[in-house]
């Protein structure tokens, strides 16, 4: 969300940067993404990742107290 201060994540052409290696799969361009179907499968992962990975969480919304 613009704005918002929470971290967001969205589809670049970021995979660019990277050589031609069978490690990276299939990189796809950010409209190949856009139209895939299975870009909820995706977006289910990236939510579950920074929900209950502790580590990653701590990295992007910093030391929350409890």
């Amino acid at each position: 969300m613009i704005g918002s201060p929470a971290p967001a994540a969205t589809l670049v052409n970021g995979g660019e940067v990277a050589g031609d290696n069978p490690i990276f799969g299939r990189k796809l361009s950010r409209e190949e993404g856009l139209g895939h179907p299975r870009l909820a499968e995706f977006w289910h992962v990236v939510d579950l990742i920074l929900e209950q990975d502790d580590l990653v969480r701590r990295h992007l919304y910093g030391a929350v107290a409890e």
